[in-house]
């Protein structure tokens, strides 16, 4: 009997290789987000403090005041868009791991229709082997 092989194999390793990296990079892509967002939160909660009216601001204070809010506010944009960028790579890394999943599944369903195709392809040559002998057996009058 010949003994299955399935001749993709090495590439279907390969593919769910690829498939680990890319749900690998997508968890890395998730944790950068998650800082991203833990910082916007940070500097938001700084923004709005500095926003706090102060009734006994001297003109000194309220142009050391302003410039604080400037850069806090500046802050709070550039972690903003790095959130932005977070979340994008993110989305790219679940397409990623989407399309290496459907590469493995592809490789996955082609090797079971290839199993089954090897399975049936034996029970054809067990029956034409069995048929052979039952009809040697009959010529010779062995029974």
């Amino acid at each position: 009997m010949k003994r299955y092989k399935f001749t993709l194999g090495s590439v279907l390793r390969v593919r769910k290789v690829e498939e680990d990296q890319a749900i690998l990079a997508l968890a890395q892509a998730e944790r950068a987000r998650a800082v991203a967002a833990e910082a916007a939160v940070r500097r938001e909660s700084v923004h709005r403090a500095a926003l706090r009216p102060d009734s006994h601001a001297t003109a000194t204070a309220f142009l050391a005041k302003r410039e604080r809010l400037e850069r806090t506010a500046s802050a709070v944009r550039e972690s903003n868009e790095s959130l932005k960028a977070a979340e994008a790579a993110t989305i790219a890394r679940r397409a990623a791991v989407a399309a290496a999943s459907a590469a493995v599944n592809a490789l996955e369903h082609l090797d079971e229709r290839r199993r089954a195709e090897h399975a049936l392809e034996l029970q054809r040559e067990e029956a034409i082997e069995t048929d052979d002998l039952v009809t040697g057996r009959h010529r010779r009058g062995d029974r």
